[in-house]
């Protein structure tokens, strides 16, 4: 070993004379050791605790996310939507379309009306 890790200043020498220690090297590698050991026992079972909990915590997590994601959907759902039928004449004219390339672009609508209309008339007995 280097000569700094084994020999003991004078100066610390003496005081730990006077404080009556017993400043060897073994015996302060082996205090070190105790420590660290000591450190690594309580890390390892801080470590088995919080993963214990860990895993009832990511099922009720897992379970939170979905109950998250299904209200977020659900809201998301009611929402009236802004679709391009419902844009005004000046919106429509601001983007370049009219109120015809609307409907041959997305002719949803004018289906959606057409099968309301025949609906209604069944309902009326009218065919």
């Amino acid at each position: 070993m280097p000569p700094q890790q084994t020999n003991i200043s004078p100066g610390i020498g003496a005081d730990a004379a006077r404080r009556g220690l017993n400043l060897s090297i073994a015996q302060a590698k082996d205090a070190i050791d105790q420590a660290l050991a000591a450190r690594l026992k309580a890390s390892a079972t801080a470590l088995n605790k919080n993963a214990a909990e860990a895993n009832a915590a990511s099922r009720r997590s897992v379970l939170g996310l979905l109950k998250q994601a299904w209200f977020a959907f659900l809201a998301r759902r009611q929402n009236p939507r802004l679709t391009v039928h419902d844009l005004s004449d000046r919106e429509l004219l601001d983007i370049g379309l009219t109120r015809g390339e609307v409907d041959y672009l997305s002719p949803q609508r004018a289906i959606d009306n057409l099968r309301d209309r025949t609906r209604y008339l069944w309902n009326r007995g009218g065919m």
